[in-house]
């Protein structure tokens, strides 16, 4: 029988040499004989980064079937970046012109501080395509306009299905619970930003996280600078 470290020092090779069908297959066998929740994890969204969603997809599926104790919230973030990007890989020439269009017009919109007509293409956007990224365009407008009710409404679906601006996400709704006082609330969403940190897109990381990493254990207390200055 092949121990772990044979296996694990296998699939290394099988990177270095860039062949995913091996990594994938490797994969698979240290989740069945030993289960372990951090490379497990990071090997999934490495599949996912170089394109192998449905790889990614099987190894996730075949750690929801195995002894392994799966965390609910990775498990559920990583298959919500693979049904985006499967998403938007099939849609045709003409729709992904029209989607990001769509997008852009809102930004624009957005920029020049014309909020009704941002929210008017973002609306549009929901009607035609129902993808939650424009959830999170919504319910970003929502917050700015003080409409708590409809800003959670749309931030909390985006969190239950989107990812690529997950982290921008957990900033409003953090502000919003700060902002009815409910602290636990704020900073468990905080918590959970910080554990799905490093399978977020790139430019959403939490550099410019609302509060310091060592408050998780405490009081919600952001910083009030911070706060101001998230736009």
């Amino acid at each position: 029988m092949i121990k772990k470290q044979q296996l694990l020092q296998q699939k290394e090779n099988a990177l270095a040499k860039k062949d995913f069908e091996q990594y994938f297959s490797l994969l698979i066998e240290l989740i069945r004989k030993y289960p372990d929740r951090g490379y497990n994890y990071d090997d999934c969204n490495l599949l996912i980064e170089h394109g192998y969603l449905e790889y990614a997809k099987k190894a996730l599926k075949e750690m929801q079937n195995s002894a392994f104790s799966h965390d609910k919230i990775k498990h559920q973030f990583l298959f919500n970046k693979i049904n985006q990007l499967q998403y938007y890989s099939m849609m045709s020439e003409e729709e992904k012109y029209r989607f990001e269009a769509l997008l852009r017009q809102g930004s624009q919109a957005y920029q020049e501080k014309d909020l009704p007509l941002a929210y008017d293409y973002y609306e549009a956007g929901k009607y035609l395509f129902d993808n939650v990224i424009f959830d999170y365009y919504l319910g970003k407008i929502d917050y700015k306009i003080h409409d708590y009710k409809q800003a959670l409404f749309h931030l909390k679906k985006f969190i239950r299905e989107g990812y690529w601006r997950y982290e921008k996400a957990c900033l409003y709704l953090s502000k919003i619970y700060y902002y009815k006082k409910d602290y636990q609330k704020a900073n468990q969403i905080a918590s959970t930003a910080l554990k799905l940190e490093p399978y977020a897109a790139e430019e959403y990381r939490l550099d410019n996280f609302l509060i310091n990493r060592g408050q998780l254990k405490g009081d919600f207390k952001p910083n009030q600078y911070r706060l101001k200055n998230i736009k």
